[in-house]
């Protein structure tokens, strides 16, 4: 939704505050949640999993997220949670919740 609304921002008067406010959003969302667990995600389902389907479809998660990071000059989260397990949890919950 936010990427719509960044298309959407340049047909508006105040097109560089929405989008600025926009990106900055995109960038804390991609970097706080996403960014955090969808890398070391696609490198676990791509190792552990035995299906083809899998693999290929962690591959194309993995290159999709790398492109929409790379595009829209996101930042990148070079922490490595793969290790990372909550009490009760998994590596891929949000914190911030």
């Amino acid at each position: 939704m936010l990427l719509v609304m960044l298309a959407k921002a340049t047909d508006q008067d105040n097109a560089i505050e929405i989008m600025q406010v926009t990106h900055n959003a995109i960038s804390s969302f991609s970097f706080d949640h996403l960014g955090e667990w969808l890398p070391s995600f696609c490198e676990r389902l791509s190792q552990l999993t035995v299906l083809p389907l899998y693999q290929q479809l962690a591959q194309l998660l993995q290159l999709t997220w790398t492109g929409i990071v790379a595009a829209n000059q996101l930042p990148v989260n070079e922490e490595n949670v793969q290790e990372v397990l909550g009490e009760n949890g998994t590596p891929y919950e949000c914190g911030m919740a």
